[in-house]
């Protein structure tokens, strides 16, 4: 286990906490949409 500094990890936990927080979101929006649908509007996204 390689020590790293912790303000980049901190960053990185922080930044994949919001796309977290994004994509849960998104999923709640459209959980009345078929999951083929979710796919082509999360691409579309992108």
């Amino acid at each position: 286990m390689a020590k790293e500094e912790p303000q980049s990890i901190s960053r990185d936990l922080q930044e994949l906490q919001k796309k977290l927080s994004l994509l849960i979101d998104s999923f709640q929006n459209n959980s009345k949409l078929p999951q083929h649908s979710r796919i082509s509007l999360d691409s579309d996204d992108g």
